[in-house]
């Protein structure tokens, strides 16, 4: 069962975040940021309060929640402006690389165990993000990053730490309220966006972009709910590197989405990375 969640959750996240990408390419990071989480806020309330009704909640673990509901929040929106900025299809495997970092804190603060080849698939993924992250063309220059890949990588090191920390909530409230969570601190981005000048979606509105905000917005937070309770049930060492599959899916619809050109040494790195994912789940 737990084997079939994480799947699910991977295929999810990965074409959940294809049209996070094109919907950040149309109207811009911060626009379609706001506009996906308050879409996916809204569509996961009322099935959650006559579902999942919340009742006797110490103030305190809504305060926890929400602090580690930020990290992925902050995650979320570096990781759409790498799509916006950069090579969708690099920058989504870099992103999506994430179980290394999951690992690694779960066998800290979880005392959870790590097999030796699972060790070496972490170093191998960390070799293809490397390859895939750096312009070894500008190596001697400032700016040796491939474009959008800094993004990418905060985003893979939040997200990580994120996918590990969610264990605490998920035990305290149930498997459903914390992905919620992340969705409703858009709040916060209000003020942000309304002091954007000439920021306006008028021109873009399109039943196009509604189908692009909508598919973004139940299939990445339905993934995070089902990750939750896929983690509810099992170690996090062994779900979250099958669940973080999802680059290998994402690499293949990006490919035929996207018009990204990408290089042979960072073909080599996305290809390392991937091979280093599918060893992690052994």
């Amino acid at each position: 069962m737990s084997l079939l969640l994480a799947l699910i959750t991977a295929m999810f996240w990965a074409t959940g975040d294809i049209f996070f990408g094109l919907t950040a390419r149309k109207i811009g990071a911060k626009l379609s940021f706001f506009l996906i989480l308050s879409t996916a806020s809204l569509l996961m309330f009322l099935p959650g309060v006559y579902l999942f009704p919340m009742r006797d909640i110490d103030p305190r673990i809504l305060i926890v929640t929400l602090l580690i509901s930020v990290v992925h929040f902050i995650g979320t929106f570096i990781y759409i402006i790498s799509l916006e900025k950069g090579n969708a299809i690099i920058n989504g495997v870099i992103a999506g690389s994430f179980s290394i970092v999951t690992i690694i804190v779960s066998v800290l603060l979880f005392n959870e165990t790590v097999m030796p080849i699972q060790i070496f698939a972490i170093l191998l993924t960390i070799i293809g993000i490397i390859f895939s992250a750096f312009n070894f063309q500008k190596i001697a220059m400032k700016n040796i990053f491939s474009k959008g890949s800094f993004f990418a990588l905060v985003t893979m090191v939040l997200w990580g730490a994120y996918f590990s920390l969610v264990k605490i909530p998920t035990q305290l409230i149930g498997w459903y309220w914390p992905a919620f969570m992340i969705r409703v601190l858009v709040i916060l981005f209000i003020p942000l966006l309304i002091s954007q000048k000439n920021l306006s979606m008028s021109r873009f509105a399109t039943k196009k972009l509604f189908v692009f905000i909508l598919a973004a917005a139940v299939l990445s937070g339905f993934g995070d709910v089902i990750y939750n309770l896929g983690i509810s049930h099992s170690d996090i060492s062994y779900f979250s590197p099958i669940a973080s599959a999802s680059p290998i899916f994402y690499a293949v619809i990006a490919s035929r989405v996207y018009r990204d050109k990408v290089a042979r040494i960072q073909k080599l790195g996305i290809i390392m990375a991937i091979i280093g994912i599918i060893m992690i789940n052994f």
